[in-house]
Formats: structure tokens, C-alpha cells, sequence
């Protein structure tokens, strides 16, 4: 089996998200003009990216990742050229490849994230080859299926569907004194008020807060049971995270999103820096690398909770085959008033009564819509 061509398709950005639309706190709220919704700042490069390996067989490989133009052209101009002709089968050379060949402009950001697309669309290649869904050639399943917890602002709809806990974007951070760390807090308190004593309650910083500042939010929010405080510090403020980790009482550290490959893994873990870490399996390496992080982790009893694990199908069948994979996340874009496009991947995973299960389809279960990619692209081009 020899790879025939790479392809690749910009998705077009998302309409009314609320993830989009609310007013969270971020690295950029320190300036006024950007304080407010991700939105105005974050430009088309946060647009998804689908991939396609096309097999000599006829089989197709899907994967994705985000970085909308920049990670395209390193797909099409770069990568794409390393990989047609060869066995597709050879993930782990492949990606040894992509990696050593992005090396003086990569390592971290818009080269691995093209990396991961590639990856997650060859392991999906690779369980179609096999007939298999992708868990049954990661090892197996560890379990039947993975409770989850939904990121949503509108928590009480969302516990009342089973999942085991809610996270909370904070809207509020440093720039906004006193008075934002108190709304941080009564909202907290607000929804430990409606889902009641039993349910998990998980606060996301997104990069933008201080170690003080966690300090003091942890200290006032404490009799609301926060279980983890998410990405609370810039992702290279690896002292930060860890003095944090040495003064903060109760509520654990989580962070990895924005981290990349087994090496940034490794400092975070070595260093001590996080309680959880929260690798995307789209960004950081993908199934390849995400597998060695999640290793790393579990000879330090660190527990891997992959990012939005549940809408990229690719994670749910790792985190079933993989021991320290205890929890899945679903990130709820869209809420019963917004009006959701069709998705572009077929077959994407919405859990049950707060569980998910993987696909048993081959591969990872999915497929591109290119009909659906089409009309999509060409209503928000005004075609």
C-alpha cells in the first residue's frame, strides 16, 4: 500500500458558537480593545483543517487539526511531499519524518498541529486497512465506556443529562481587579447552587491569570469544591506552575492544552507543573505522541484527560484503550438556541446519559462530508 495524495480543506469559520461570542477571560484581555470575546482577536487561522491520505487501495485516512491557512500550507507545500509513495503503515518513521524535517520552523504551534492532522488521518487509515476500529489496535478496550464532563455555560441543562461534572470559562482576570475576581466567584457559587453537592465543577483560565491571582480565587471560592483550575498561567510559565502547585490548597492544577510533543510533556511532568494534563490530540502530536505522553504520565500517577476528547473521535478510542485516561471532555458548541451547521465529519461521538463510547466502524469511525464542505464554503464566500 503506497500513499497516493494529501488533501486537505479549510473548514469555514463557525456560526454562532457561544465559545466565540461570550465574554472570557484571555492572555489578550489585557488590552482593553480585545478584552472581551475570543472572537475578535483570533482571526481565520483558528479555522479547522480536515486532511485526507488517499491509499493506492482506495482507502481513505481522515484526520483534522486547527490553524486554518497557516497549517493548509504546510500540508500542502511541505509535508505532503515527504509522504506520497510511501507505506502509510509506517506511522512511527512517518512521523519521525514530519517532525526532523519541520525542525527550523516547528517543534511547537502551526508545523505540529499539520504533524497531528497527518497522524490522526493515518492511524484512521491504518484501522481501515485492518477492518478494525482504531481502540482494537491501540491496545484494546480498558474500559466499556468513559463518563464525561460538559464544558457549557449553561451547566444545570447539561448535569441533568448524567455527565459527572461542568466547567466554567472564566470571564474575569487580573485586569479586571477586584470586582472580576468576585463574578468569577459568584458564579461559581451559582452553579454549585444549581447542580447540587455531587457534581464535579472544573474552572478553564485559558492562559490568563497569575499565580496570585489563582491564589486568591481558590482561597474565596473554596467552600464551592472547585476540582481543578485549568490552565490557569501562560503555557511556558513552567515556575509559575509549579509554585502554584506548592501554595495551592484544594482545588488540582490542570494544563497541556497548548503544550506540545513528548519533550514539552516531559518538562511539565518533570518539573512537577500539573495535577492533570490535558494534551490535544490534534495539536500535540497526535496518536503517535499523545500515546508517549500519556506513558510518561502514568509512571508518575498523573492522569491524562485529553482536550475536547469527545468531538475529536480519534481521542475517545485512545482514552478507552489507555489506563490513565479516566475522564472525557465534551465541549458543547452549540446550545438548543444556537443554530448549529451540519458537521463536516460523519460520525461524530455524542455521549449518553454523560458516557461515550468509540465508534466500532474501522478506523476511527468517521468520514469528510465534501458535499457538505462545499456549500458550506461557498455560502460564507457569498458564491
Amino acid at each position: 500500500m503506497r500513499i497516493l495524495d494529501v488533501r486537505s480543506y479549510i473548514a469555514p469559520p463557525p456560526r454562532g458558537s457561544w465559545l466565540n461570542e461570550i465574554r472570557v477571560s484571555t492572555p489578550m484581555s489585557a488590552y482593553p480593545e480585545y478584552g472581551g470575546k475570543r472572537g475578535g482577536w483570533r482571526g481565520p487561522n483558528a479555522q479547522d483543517v480536515f486532511i485526507e491520505i488517499i491509499a493506492d487501495d482506495g482507502l481513505t485516512g481522515v484526520g483534522m487539526t486547527r490553524g486554518g491557512a497557516i497549517v493548509e500550507t504546510i500540508v500542502a507545500q511541505h509535508l505532503k511531499g515527504l509522504l506520497v509513495g510511501k507505506d502509510p503503515r509506517n506511522i512511527e518513521m512517518l512521523w519521525d519524518q514530519m517532525y526532523l524535517s519541520t525542525l527550523a520552523y516547528g517543534r511547537k504551534g502551526a508545523p505540529v498541529m499539520a504533524l497531528s492532522g497527518i497522524d490522526l488521518a493515518l492511524w484512521d487509515l491504518l484501522g481501515k486497512w485492518m477492518g478494525q476500529p482504531l481502540y482494537r489496535i491501540l491496545g484494546g478496550e480498558m474500559r466499556a465506556s468513559l463518563p464525561c464532563y460538559a464544558t457549557h455555560p449553561d451547566s444545570d441543562a447539561l448535569v441533568k443529562e448524567g455527565y459527572v461534572g461542568t466547567k466554567l470559562p472564566m470571564a474575569y482576570g487580573p485586569p479586571d481587579g477586584k470586582e472580576g475576581l468576585r463574578r468569577n466567584v459568584e458564579r461559581v457559587a451559582e452553579v454549585r447552587e444549581t447542580v447540587g453537592p455531587d457534581i464535579d465543577i472544573m474552572v478553564d483560565c485559558w492562559m490568563s491569570w497569575t499565580v496570585d491571582y489563582t491564589l486568591e480565587f481558590a482561597r474565596a471560592a473554596a467552600e464551592y469544591r472547585v476540582r481543578w483550575i485549568e490552565e490557569p498561567l501562560l503555557p511556558d510559565d513552567l515556575d509559575g506552575h509549579v509554585e502554584l502547585r506548592r501554595r495551592l490548597n484544594g482545588p488540582l492544577v490542570a494544563t497541556g492544552e497548548h503544550e506540545y510533543t513528548r519533550w514539552g510533556f516531559r518538562d511539565l511532568i518533570e518539573r512537577g507543573c500539573a495535577d492533570i494534563l490535558q494534551p490535544d490530540v490534534a495539536w500535540c502530536g497526535g496518536i503517535t505522541e499523545i500515546r508517549r505522553v500519556a506513558a510518561m504520565a502514568s509512571s508518575h500517577g498523573i492522569p491524562v484527560i485529553p482536550h475536547n476528547g469527545v468531538l475529536q473521535p480519534w481521542a475517545t478510542h485512545l482514552m478507552i484503550a489507555t489506563p490513565n485516561c479516566p475522564l472525557a471532555e465534551y465541549l458543547v458548541f452549540y446550545g438548543p438556541n444556537d443554530e448549529a451547521p451540519p458537521p463536516l465529519m460523519l460520525g461524530e461521538l455524542k455521549p449518553e446519559n454523560g458516557r461515550v463510547r468509540p465508534s466500532e466502524k474501522p478506523g476511527a469511525g468517521i468520514e469528510f462530508d465534501h458535499e457538505e464542505w462545499r456549500r458550506q464554503t461557498a455560502a460564507r464566500s457569498g458564491a
